[in-house]
């Protein structure tokens, strides 16, 4: 050992093995490895479980972002906008869509979108949570259909969706007032529906309004059942005092209708799907006036249609069976004459002549139909139903002794006969009377009257000149008979005596009945006043004609 250290041989040292480490994976690539798998399977299943991709036009994409704008039925997503661009067409935009996996059995042909965005209606407001959230696009998905993968977007909301259980009814009026698509629908001042949409009629003579009543509610409608217009404040004064309706404060405000279902003989049955209900616009007049579907008809009248308006009830024997559709402007002519053309509804149920038949709208039916009403003495007439006012109405009877006519079409209408009213038939009576008086010969009259007179008065004469020469020529003769020969002549010169007696009664009366005497100026005079009262009478006649309300009120 020198300086304190220890000797070590070289030799003595022990050598050192080398062998080589085993290779394996190091488990720093474990965490790696596992997010790549993880990765790789979430792709996956994205890919296999991804849903369809669709395509949406719309008018404009307000409120609508790519990326971040969902698409949601019944509140549940169900897919989101992908992306946003400009239709080739250049009108709208294409909205693509990734719907969620499950919804392909959804996309058909009757499935609808639309953007869910705060809006102001008259019903109210809707979307308000949009405010919020932001807009996005709702979805219904209809029942059955093709499927299909392009759609077009409604511009509003749909009034009904699919999972909504309900009948859509239709009803015909004239006009619609205050009514609105979305507004209510009541029964018994409870809310079971709304309008869903309106629109003109075929040939723009009427407003056809959908509504939607919902389930269990529709059960309650048949064809029995009356719609009118709740709208506002309806006041109705009677005998009883002044009526107040106001439905609801909703209906108030923005309109709203109401329905009920009179009881009826018979159970109830399903409603047509052809079936149109009639609109009233009061309550009241939907319980007096319970006329439904109508068929034209034309009829033409050669008196004045004073006072006749489009909406004047039709009736049969005080029952109403239709209503004035219009009163045509131009006159029409027929063969001889000169009329003015009325277009009614009439609603054929109603009229005894076709009870518990169907009358279908065609024309050659109609036409059948209407002979039979002319066959059995059917006859139209104008009335007046107001002496204050002047209002007519149109009335429908049976006259038995009408002469037969046969029906002809005119404008592509069946022509219902019609008669004079009962004014005119008064003027026309006392036009008869005017024309027999006029064409009776009175100058005539008096002139072989005189001759007469003259020709009596000349008998009269010869008679007393005989009774004059027999009593001559018997005087002598009798003058030397016995007294019975002087009673006979005296009985000869009273007989003489009478004979003068009828000659001067003979002149007097030629006298007295000719022009000049008092008889005869007496009953030409009367003649005369006559035919001045007759004619009076036709301009009091006339005046009525056109002025009924002076019956009441006198002359103007």
């Amino acid at each position: 050992m020198e300086n304190g250290e220890p000797n070590i041989h070289p030799e003595s040292l022990p050598e050192a093995s080398l062998t080589r480490a085993r290779r394996g994976i190091s488990p720093v690539w474990i965490v790696p490895i596992a997010a790549l798998v993880a990765g790789i399977w979430l792709v996956y299943k994205a890919v296999v479980e991804r849903g369809p991709v669709i395509l949406i036009h719309f008018d404009n994409a307000e409120g609508i972002e790519a990326g971040k704008t969902h698409v949601k039925y019944l509140n549940v997503d169900v897919g989101k906008v992908t992306s946003v661009r400009f239709a080739p067409a250049g009108s709208g935009v294409e909205v693509e869509v990734q719907m969620a996996q499950g919804t392909e059995s959804r996309l058909t042909d009757t499935t609808r979108f639309w953007i869910v965005r705060p809006r102001l209606e008259a019903t109210g407001v809707s979307g308000l949570g949009t405010l919020v959230s932001g807009a996005y696009i709702g979805m219904d998905p209809g029942t059955g259909g093709a499927d299909l993968r392009e759609f077009t977007g409604l511009g509003e909301p749909p009034r009904i969706l699919s999972h909504q259980s309900g009948s859509i009814f239709t009803l015909l009026a004239s006009d619609v007032g205050w009514l609105s698509v979305g507004s209510p629908v009541y029964f018994r001042s409870i809310q079971v529906g709304s309008v869903v949409s309106y629109g003109l009629s075929e040939d723009h003579s009427h407003v056809l309004v959908e509504v939607f009543v919902e389930s269990p509610h529709d059960r309650f409608v048949d064809v029995n059942s009356r719609f009118w217009i709740v709208s506002g404040i309806q006041v109705e004064t009677s005998s009883e005092g002044v009526q107040i309706d106001v439905e609801s404060l909703a209906a108030l405000a923005t309109g709203g209708l109401a329905f009920s279902t009179p009881e009826a003989p018979g159970a109830r049955g399903a409603v047509p799907d052809d079936h149109l209900f009639t609109l009233f616009n009061t309550r009241r007049e939907s319980e007096e006036r319970p006329v439904v579907g109508t068929n034209p008809y034309l009829v033409y009248f050669n008196e004045s249609v004073r006072g006749l308006s489009p909406g004047a009830a039709v009736e049969y024997r005080g029952m109403r069976v239709g209503t004035v559709r219009s009163i045509l402007p131009v006159h029409r002519t027929l063969p001889g004459d000169v009329r003015i053309g009325v277009l009614l509804g009439i609603d054929p149920q109603l009229l005894p002549f076709e009870t518990g038949s169907t009358l279908p709208p065609g024309l050659e039916r109609r036409v059948e139909w209407v002979q039979r009403l002319t066959d059995s003495g059917a006859r139209v007439q104008l009335k007046t139903g107001n002496l204050l006012t002047g209002q007519k109405y149109v009335d429908i009877d049976i006259y038995p002794n009408a002469e037969p006519e046969t029906v002809v079409t005119d404008m592509g209408y069946p022509v219902v006969p019609s008669t004079p009213g009962p004014l005119q038939g008064i003027t026309d009576s006392v036009v008869s009377i005017l024309a027999r008086l006029d064409a009776v010969p009175v100058d005539a009259m008096g002139a072989e009257l005189n001759t007469a007179l003259a020709s009596l008065n000349g008998s009269a004469r010869q008679l007393e000149s005989l009774l004059t020469k027999v009593n001559a020529e018997a005087g002598p003769i009798l003058r030397n008979t016995s007294r019975a020969s002087e009673e006979l002549a005296g009985l000869m010169e009273e007989a003489t005596g009478a004979a003068r007696q009828f000659e001067s009664t003979l002149q007097t009366l030629e006298l007295a009945t000719s022009a000049d005497g008092e008889v005869g100026h007496e009953a030409l005079q009367a003649l005369r006043e006559l035919g001045a009262a007759a004619r009076a009478i036709r301009a009091v006649a006339e005046y009525l004609e056109r002025h009924p309300e002076a019956l009441i009120s006198g002359k103007r």
